[in-house]
């Protein structure tokens, strides 16, 4: 009996690796399918994807995939204006990255934040994303992350009527 459970019990151990390893492909996939479908215009097959995609990474959890398919939701929401469920999505991936001290997707959820929010025309809101994105360190260190932040900070403070604040971005 004792010989039993103890192979049971190996044998357990030597297959969680190789489960959680096809757990990730599977959640991979579906992500990939997400993105094919969104590149082809077709966002409601996207959503559906990235839905699935999230659903596997939350039961196998995988905390960083849970955050790529809540930004990718968020995103998507947003570009259909919906936008408390962009707000919703981006915001819990936030939590996620924050725990996982993620720097650039720190960085860049608050963006996605920010914009969601300019679009909404939360303007006051906008800009204290856009603001907060640039101060995350080791955050946007690519020349043309950093360009695009600049750039919608200075957007948001000129939809505030701060001419000022946008010329000195």
């Amino acid at each position: 009996m004792a010989l039993r459970l103890c192979c049971s019990v190996l044998l357990l151990c030597l297959c969680a690796p190789l489960l959680q390893a096809q757990s990730l492909q599977e959640v991979n996939k579906a992500h990939e399918q997400g993105y094919t479908a969104y590149q082809q215009g077709q966002y409601q097959e996207a959503l559906v994807a990235y839905e699935r995609s999230l659903t596997l990474a939350r039961q196998v959890k995988f905390p960083k995939s849970m955050a790529a398919n809540l930004s990718s939701i968020g995103f998507l929401y947003g570009r259909l204006g919906r936008y408390d469920k962009a707000l919703a999505h981006l915001e819990e991936a936030l939590h996620i990255v924050r725990d996982l001290h993620l720097s650039h997707d720190i960085a860049a959820t608050l963006h996605s934040l920010g914009a969601v929010y300019f679009f909404s025309s939360q303007y006051d809101k906008a800009l204290a994303h856009f603001e907060e994105a640039l101060q995350v360190p080791q955050g946007l260190t690519q020349p043309r992350a950093r360009a695009a932040a600049l750039n919608s900070l200075g957007i948001a403070y000129s939809a505030l009527g701060d001419s000022d604040g946008a010329l000195e971005r």
